[in-house]
């Protein structure tokens, strides 16, 4: 799992390119296909609020897609160590993970 800083106030943006079985990657995804589950310094079940999904270009980035979370209204506003989850709802086996640390000015 990658782990990264970021700065509290500001809009956090977690990316991932969604593969199929072959050697292309998966487009036409859309939020009800994500569950995004966020735990916040070992406690789980954090609220996904300010967060919203997008297929960030299908023709140019195939399979890639992002939620971007705003400064003031997700957990990005306040600062904790946070582990974040999507997967497919669909299929758990397919899962991209990061730990999001949100400091005062984004550095460790």
């Amino acid at each position: 799992m990658s782990v990264s800083y970021h700065k509290a106030g500001t809009t956090l943006r977690l990316s991932w390119q969604y593969p199929n079985n072959t050697t292309s990657f998966t487009t036409g995804k859309t939020s009800g296909n994500f569950t995004l589950k966020i735990v916040k310094n070992g406690t789980g079940n954090q609220a996904t609020t300010g967060c919203t999904f997008a297929e960030i270009d299908a023709v140019n980035d195939p399979g890639m897609y992002e939620y971007a979370c705003s400064g003031t209204t997700s957990f990005a506003s306040l600062t904790a160590d946070y582990d974040v989850a999507v997967y497919d709802s669909a299929d758990f086996t397919k899962l991209w993970g990061t730990k999001v640390i949100v400091t005062s000015d984004g550095t460790g």
